[in-house]
C-alpha cells in the first residue's frame, strides 16, 4: 500500500513512497531489471528529478 509522509527538515520537501512490485511467474532467478522514472523541465525537457528502481529476481521463496 502507498504510503506518502511529508517533512520540511531543512534540506526541502521530502517524499517517501511505498512500492509493491509482482513479476511473471517466467522471471528467471538471478535476472535484474532496472527502471528510471524522471521529471522533465516543460519547456527545456532537461531532468529535474529522477528515480531508479532496481528489481532484482531471488529463487521463488527466498527473500
Amino acid at each position: 500500500m502507498p504510503t506518502d509522509s511529508r517533512t520540511n527538515s531543512g534540506s526541502g520537501l521530502r517524499r517517501s513512497l511505498g512500492l509493491l512490485v509482482e513479476v511473471g511467474r517466467d522471471a528467471k532467478a538471478g535476472r535484474s531489471h532496472r527502471l528510471h522514472l524522471v521529471q522533465r523541465h516543460r519547456k527545456s525537457r532537461q531532468i529535474v528529478v529522477g528515480v531508479a528502481l532496481e528489481v532484482r529476481i531471488a529463487a521463488r521463496g527466498h527473500l
